[in-house]
């Protein structure tokens, strides 16, 4: 995993200097320099906006992690882990959408028809640049497979968003752009519930190992 996220943002830095070079080339300097600042105060905060959107959500699942904890079927197991691991991972899923769709719209918004190829290479590099960096950060702990497989989550829709951006590119709608974004990080986010919770399952408990 973690020789695939250093691949992933390798490549998605390559993207960015190459469109980000581009739009300088065609003087749009200032939708670059607000790329490159924008991204810098994402990538400070996020991990505490992160941490408190999903405080609550927290809460509200410790019933069926404590129930999944002490179950001694692991199917049962398996089962009580869904809540947690599907409400957890479609609030950053929720998150990703909202900033990549955001930058799509602004880079897309300032930047004209001659710069279509460029605009759309630094509007995914920085849609995606944050967390990955969040990502390389948790699996450089040790840990951090829930953030790196959000992240490939992430790359894939953004992916969708980039195709519908230039097919559509002289008629783009917020709402269109949400629900491509939306449907494949909704069917990442049940794949991700579903190997967390077989994963649960073929674990034993502690009190049993």
């Amino acid at each position: 995993m973690r020789a695939f996220i250093l691949s992933l943002r390798t490549l998605n830095m390559l993207s960015g200097c190459v469109g980000g070079l581009w739009l300088l080339y065609l003087g749009y300097w200032k939708v670059v320099l607000g790329a490159l600042a924008i991204s810098g105060i994402v990538a400070t905060a996020l991990p505490f906006v992160l941490g408190l959107a999903l405080i609550i959500p927290g809460l509200v699942t410790i019933p069926f992690t404590m129930l999944s904890a002490s179950s001694r079927n692991p199917v049962v197991r398996g089962i009580l882990s869904g809540p947690m691991t599907f409400v957890t991972s479609g609030i950053v899923a929720t998150l990703q959408g909202a900033w990549s769709v955001l930058v799509f719209a602004i880079i897309w918004k300032n930047t004209g028809p001659e710069a279509i190829i460029p605009a759309i290479l630094c509007s995914y590099s920085t849609s995606v640049a944050c967390w990955h960096v969040l990502a390389a950060q948790d699996v450089a702990g040790g840990g951090g497979e829930a953030s790196a497989f959000s992240s490939v989550i992430q790359q894939f829709a953004c992916i969708a968003l980039t195709a519908y951006v230039y097919l559509n590119r002289d008629a783009i709608y917020l709402d269109e752009m949400i629900f491509i974004f939306g449907v494949p990080a909704l069917i990442g986010v049940i794949f991700w519930t579903l190997i967390v919770a077989v994963g649960v399952a073929k674990t034993p408990r502690m009190v049993d190992a």
